[in-house]
């Protein structure tokens, strides 16, 4: 039997107030973060991260967090070798990209209308940080949600970010005769006004 609406509001009310300062909330379901590795020189695959959260808060401060077990390549035992080795999800769960928009651009935008921006981030990742530039479309959409999408990929080096080792470590382990250390990452995220 489904819970009375009423019984609802509380949940709904900490799921808004967490963090309280949030002004948008990133919606899981319907965002989206890839990456596409390159294999035996021309051999590509995409694959992608399942669980993201974060916000936007109305000073226009922004977190996304990744769980790295939840790193998806279509293949679980490639998945798990990807979480041990390179991402060291037993250690460093999450990885996190933190920074800030211009707020006002944020608020000047009516459904339908969309502005580009050049996002300065961090990445924290693995017990390091790595400056980013991102450019970025940010839209808002039909029911006044904002769509974030990257305009170009991102392009992460596995030697700057301290993982080329465990990236040896999957090719020998998979008996390939090269991985490649760049690393294209795209995204589309979602968020909503959490008033």
């Amino acid at each position: 039997m489904k819970a009375p609406l009423a019984n609802l509001w509380p949940l709904l009310l900490v799921l808004c107030a967490a963090p309280a300062w949030a002004e948008w909330q990133l919606v899981g379901e319907t965002s989206s973060l890839s990456f596409v590795s390159l294999k035996n020189v021309d051999v590509a695959e995409a694959h992608r991260f399942t669980e993201l959260s974060g916000s936007v808060a109305d000073d226009g401060a922004f977190e996304l967090d990744i769980r790295a077990a939840s790193v998806d390549t279509k293949i679980p035992i490639r998945d798990e070798r990807v979480a041990e080795h390179v991402l060291a999800a037993g250690e460093y769960p999450f990885a996190r990209v933190s920074g800030r928009v211009e707020a006002p651009a944020l608020d000047r935008l009516a459904v339908g209308e969309s502005v580009g921006l050049e996002v300065t981030a961090e990445l924290q990742f693995r017990g390091g940080v790595t400056p980013l530039a991102v450019p970025v479309q940010v839209s808002k959409v039909a029911d006044g949600a904002l769509q974030v999408v990257s305009q170009a990929p991102i392009l992460l080096s596995a030697r700057t970010l301290g993982v080329a080792e465990g990236v040896d470590a999957l090719r020998e382990i998979a008996g390939l005769e090269s991985i490649s250390m760049a690393v294209p990452v795209y995204f589309s995220l979602r968020f909503e006004r959490c008033d």
